[in-house]
């Protein structure tokens, strides 16, 4: 069995699926109207940034178009950008452990002040 690296964003942006494939980047190949309907399936904290996400795609900066969707999943911005979408799900990994470790923290400040 081979190991193959996987594709970056800029490999991915600039494949172009044939008729009837669905792999490349959502960003890129959807048309603006899919690509709203997809993102408006997703929970985003913030929905504004789809339409952030679309006006980013439409101008042909897909992987800004990306990190408007990190930011509305996660309610932040991820300060490294997103260059690979292995990075997407790690850097939401990262965010949402994070996020679970504040609350378990919060949680046990707030059990140790109850009497």
């Amino acid at each position: 069995r081979a190991d193959y690296t996987p594709h970056s964003c800029m490999k991915v942006i600039s494949a172009i699926p044939g008729p009837g494939q669905v792999h490349g980047c959502p960003f890129r190949v959807l048309s603006e109207e899919d690509l709203r309907t997809s993102l408006s399936k997703l929970t985003l904290a913030d929905p504004m940034r789809i339409e952030q996400a679309v006006t980013k795609a439409k101008e042909g900066h897909y992987q800004l178009a990306c990190g408007k969707v990190w930011e509305g999943q996660h309610g932040c911005s991820c300060d490294s950008g997103i260059n690979h979408p292995n990075q997407f799900f790690e850097e939401s990994r990262k965010q949402r452990v994070g996020v679970a470790e504040k609350d378990a923290m919060d949680g046990a400040d707030h059990a140790a002040k109850v009497p």
